[in-house]
C-alpha cells in the first residue's frame, strides 16, 4: 500500500508524526478506545480548542436584557431576503455612567424616559437595556448599557436630533456623568 494516505497525528509535546490508517504508533495509545486518537492523546492540543469553543458559546447564549418590542432582533435577523443573506442591522449602543448625586428614583425615571422613545420615533427597529454585571472590573464606572437598533443609517440619522430624543437628552444631561457610544453594522 505505498500510495496510501497518510493522517497526521498530534504526538506528544509538539511533534506531529503521520500513520497510514489502522496504524498505531508508540507512546500515543489512548485509554478511551485501544486506537490512536489524536485529540484525546494529546490534552495539551485539545483543552484550548475546546475552551475557545465554550468560550464561544457563552459569547453568543442571550443574557438577561429587557427588550420591548413585540419581534425579537433575533426574529428580524433570521427573516432573509434572499436563501443567503440575513437584513443588516445597525445597532447604536449607548454607555452611561450617572453622577454620584443622582438618586435611584431619578435613574430609573432616565431609563424608563429612554424606553419610550420606541414607540415615539418610528425608526427604531429594536430597543433593550440592562444594567452592567460584568465581574471583569474593566467598565471604568459605566453602569447602563442600552441597544437602540435600527435597519439604516438614514433611520439613526433621523432619530438623532427627533424631538423626542433630544428631549430625553434633556432630561438627562444634569445626571449624566460619563456616556459612551458606539454604532456598529451586526454581522459584518
Amino acid at each position: 500500500m505505498p500510495n496510501q494516505p497518510r493522517s497526521l497525528i498530534a504526538g506528544t509535546d509538539s511533534n506531529l508524526k503521520s500513520a497510514l490508517p489502522g496504524e498505531r504508533l508508540s507512546g500515543d495509545s489512548c485509554s478511551l478506545s485501544g486506537n490512536c486518537c489524536p485529540l484525546v492523546s494529546n490534552w495539551k492540543f485539545t483543552l484550548p480548542i475546546a475552551l475557545a469553543m465554550i468560550a464561544g458559546l457563552i459569547w453568543l447564549t442571550p443574557g438577561p436584557a429587557t427588550s420591548t418590542t413585540s419581534a425579537p432582533v433575533t426574529q428580524l435577523a433570521m427573516q432573509s431576503t434572499s436563501n443567503t443573506e440575513a437584513p443588516r442591522l445597525l445597532r447604536h449602543v449607548v454607555l452611561f455612567q450617572f453622577k454620584p448625586e443622582t438618586a435611584p428614583e431619578q435613574v430609573e425615571t432616565i431609563v424608563t424616559a429612554f424606553g419610550q422613545l420606541r414607540s415615539k420615533i418610528a425608526e427604531i427597529a429594536d430597543y433593550e437595556y440592562g444594567i452592567n454585571n460584568s465581574p471583569e472590573g474593566l467598565s471604568e464606572g459605566l453602569t447602563h448599557c442600552f441597544l437602540v437598533t435600527f435597519h439604516s443609517e438614514a433611520d439613526r440619522d433621523a432619530y438623532l436630533p427627533h424631538p423626542a430624543h433630544l428631549e430625553f437628552v434633556q432630561l438627562l444631561r444634569p445626571h449624566l456623568a460619563k456616556a459612551v457610544v458606539v454604532d456598529y453594522w451586526a454581522g459584518t
